[in-house]
């Protein structure tokens, strides 16, 4: 967390260390930008990946391995269009959440399923995939370039020779609002509880990460707040080191993408989604 420093104006950054300071937090390091207790609230809705995550699933066949797995925003779609999923999450919370929204689904489907809690950087699979998803920036949390490369000959090994990869993150461009802070609420009235949620990012252009701070408040109108601290990095990638990284590690871009769409990136793409092939 950062600390506050005197004889400045307070900064956004300033309530992470009054908070951390205050004692009352579950402070949480390391991958992801949002509690599992929150993430479905907050994030679960989003989709727009879906259509195109399960028609390279109908091309490749399965497994399906689902890095970064989550709740199973993109698992559960999985298995109910009949495909075998390995989950793989490092978060036992999330994976806590996965395996009771699945519970919900008929038996059939829950049988495709394997959980796995593992670092996607020294990951293993019962048997080889024919597809790996990381999607929606899952892969930059991973916050150097030897964690990523790392992960990528980890999950080169987890797939059949000439397995497919689905790599999404974004294009990194040079914002001027970078480091002002972003804050946002949700009311959730059938549970009479509002959600806070706010963060700030310090953007070092020289080592292309960026460092984020987070809170997530819980403010229950009855009962006791849940406070929540999260701080991680992001480690960037640009189209060539991409190319490079995937080419080094086992793998060969057969197609970049700049949307869900299937549109091929250019210069005007905010993110791109890297589709390779593991080398035989």
């Amino acid at each position: 967390m950062a600390e506050q420093q005197t004889g400045h104006e307070a900064e956004f950054f300033d309530i992470f260390t009054a908070l951390y300071r205050w004692g009352g937090c579950d402070v949480r390091r390391g991958y992801g930008g949002w509690v599992p207790e929150v993430y479905d609230l907050m994030e679960g809705d989003f989709e727009d990946d879906i259509p195109r995550v399960l028609e390279l699933a109908e091309e490749t066949g399965g497994p399906v391995l689902d890095l970064g797995c989550g709740t199973g925003r993109l698992t559960i779609p999985l298995l109910q269009e009949g495909f075998e999923v390995f989950g793989l999450d490092c978060d036992e919370r999330m994976l806590d959440i996965l395996r009771a929204k699945t519970a919900a689904l008929p038996e059939e489907d829950r049988a495709r399923l394997t959980i796995l809690q593992q670092d996607m950087r020294w990951c293993s699979t019962p048997r080889p995939a024919s597809l790996a998803v990381c999607s929606t920036n899952t892969f930059l949390y991973l916050g150097s370039l030897d964690d990523q490369r790392q992960a990528l000959r980890s999950i080169a090994g987890c797939l059949k020779p000439g397995g497919t990869l689905w790599l999404d993150v974004f294009v990194p461009k040079p914002n001027p609002s970078a480091d002002e802070p972003y804050l946002t609420s949700r009311l959730l009235p059938d549970r009479g509880t509002l959600i806070l949620y706010g963060t700030q990012t310090r953007e070092d252009h020289f080592s292309e990460r960026s460092l984020v701070n987070a809170f997530t408040m819980l403010l229950p109108r009855d009962g006791q707040p849940q406070v929540y601290l999260q701080n991680w990095t992001y480690a960037w990638l640009h189209p060539n080191e991409l190319r490079l990284l995937l080419e080094s590690t086992g793998f060969r871009l057969t197609v970049l993408l700049g949307d869900y769409d299937g549109r091929e990136a250019d210069e005007s793409s905010v993110q791109m989604v890297a589709i390779a092939e593991r080398n035989p």
